[in-house]
């Protein structure tokens, strides 16, 4: 199999699996917001900053300097696993006696039992980083998504069940604890590769060389990405952490399942071309502009038809949530292509750079998150709109000349989707205004939202079809090409 092909199958099955994780996600965040109450999950959404940032430090780092070095042995894989293993061991026991403290900064008692629990799921990451790993470097996606999928559905049973007997706050943690500590014991089953007792400190110092840029930048990302939580949990009520985690969670969902697979696939593909900058730029251009042409679209349709869409899947009791999923979706539509251009940096192998533009980013947060708290939680949030503009215009400009492809030919690439995206949602919105007042009866919200995102898909298409918008003559190509294949 070429290495396009590899490509090619790898995003497949990888978008597939993306696909039925958001279906999964979505329907068990649609019966646990109706089962528990937003305060519940606010409690989670406060201590998620933690197992995020431990997640990083064992699966970021040396994990992806794996990926970049030319035929890894088993040294190679064995040293990683064991300081993986340590680093867990510490990070957990730290966790667990300051437990007391997180539940005082927060002013919630009943955090010290959750974070204490809640923080086991580190030593599942120890467990499956090297052996995921292996897998990605390998382009095995198809096994992953196998390992990943039953992991999901039975945490979210879990979950559900737990939830439906009055567990509250606990069935959030313990449905997270099952997801990984089910997919750590399925990659040991089935990846075929376990560990030989083996620190070899050579290979350490090499992978620790290129990792720990790259793990330092990661981290402040995770704890910059969850800081808008601890900052509305610390000033704010559990209930307005509850409404942010919902609207962000579910941001994520198109954003992640479109995103994921192809960073994923797409971050050892583009090494194999990193001395090759004319290929590379013609491959990351068409990475953003298809990326930007499904994202965009996506989150426009959504900020539309957000009050009857949280209606429909959470009940009224989530309507504060509606104005803060608005916002972040336009936030949603920049990000993705900022950590595309982050990408660029880690595959020209400058995970210098990398860190130096996350310090940059994270000092304008910390600049602008303790400026904005005090006007209230619509500051914070427009503030996080306005910082992903900005870490657009510097990550491009410094990610994209490294490969001869900066910023303005990006926004002259990809300028035309956001302008046909907001042609058709100002006319869905005005469409949808006028349905709010004529439909009646227990379906009038899952008609609006047919008939409004119908309208929007029609007027999308019939838009760039007549402005030949490239990215839409790019994605029909791909699909006729796949389907032709198929029948082949």
């Amino acid at each position: 199999m070429s290495k396009l092909d590899k490509i090619i199958s790898g995003f497949a099955w990888f978008f597939s699996f993306n696909v039925f994780q958001a279906v999964i996600n979505l329907l068990v965040s649609v019966v646990l917001a109706r089962l528990m109450l937003p305060s519940e999950f606010g409690l989670v959404a406060e201590v998620t900053i933690f197992s995020a940032v431990g997640e990083v430090l064992l699966n970021g780092g040396m994990t992806n300097s794996l990926i970049r070095t030319e035929n890894p042995d088993r040294a190679d894989y064995s040293t990683v696993f064991f300081i993986n293993l340590a680093v867990s061991l510490f990070l957990y026991g730290l966790l667990f006696f300051s437990a007391p403290l997180i539940a005082g900064f927060f002013h919630q008692p009943i955090l010290t039992p959750v974070v204490r629990v809640y923080m086991l799921c580190l030593l599942a990451f120890a467990f499956s980083a090297v052996q995921s790993t292996r897998l990605v470097r390998a382009m095995r996606f198809k096994l992953l998504t196998m390992i990943h999928l039953p992991s999901l559905i039975a945490s979210g049973i879990v979950g559900i069940v737990l939830a439906y007997m009055g567990w509250g706050v606990w069935s959030l943690v313990y449905m997270y604890l099952t997801r990984h500590f089910l997919f750590a014991l399925q990659l040991w089953i089935r990846s075929g590769w376990t560990p030989t007792w083996t620190i070899d400190r050579v290979k350490l110092k090499h992978h620790f060389s290129f990792g720990y840029k790259l793990l330092l930048s990661t981290v402040l990302d995770r704890v910059y990405q969850n800081i808008y939580a601890v900052i509305i949990g610390r000033v704010f009520l559990p209930l307005q952490v509850g409404y942010y985690s919902r609207a962000y969670t579910l941001v994520q969902v198109p954003v992640q399942g479109v995103s994921d697979p192809l960073a994923a696939v797409t971050y050892p593909a583009l090494s194999t071309m990193q001395n090759d900058n004319a290929r590379l730029q013609a491959s990351y251009r068409k990475l953003i502009q298809q990326t930007l042409f499904v994202i965009v679209p996506v989150l426009t349709i959504l900020i539309v038809t957000a009050e009857p869409l949280f209606r429909v899947l959470m009940t009224d009791k989530w309507l504060p949530a509606v104005p803060y999923f608005r916002i972040l979706c336009v936030a949603g539509m920049l990000n993705t292509v900022n950590g595309y251009n982050l990408n660029i940096l880690l595959v020209k192998g400058r995970s210098d750079l990398y860190l130096r533009l996350s310090i940059i980013e994270k000092a304008l947060i910390t600049i602008g998150v303790l400026s904005a708290f005090s006007f209230g939680i619509y500051a914070l949030l427009y503030f996080q709109l306005v910082s992903s503009i900005v870490m657009f215009l510097i990550n491009s400009s410094v990610g994209g000349k490294l490969i001869g492809y900066p910023g303005q030919r990006q926004v002259g690439d990809v300028y035309n989707i956001f302008l046909v995206a907001l042609l058709a949602g100002a006319a869905a919105w005005v469409f949808n205004v006028y349905l709010s007042g004529q439909l009646i009866g227990r379906w009038e919200d899952m008609a609006r939202i047919g008939l409004v995102g119908g309208c929007f898909a029609l007027l999308f298409l019939a838009i760039c079809r007549a402005l030949k918008v490239q990215a839409a003559v790019d994605m029909k190509e791909l699909i006729i090409k796949r389907l032709l294949i198929k029948h082949v």
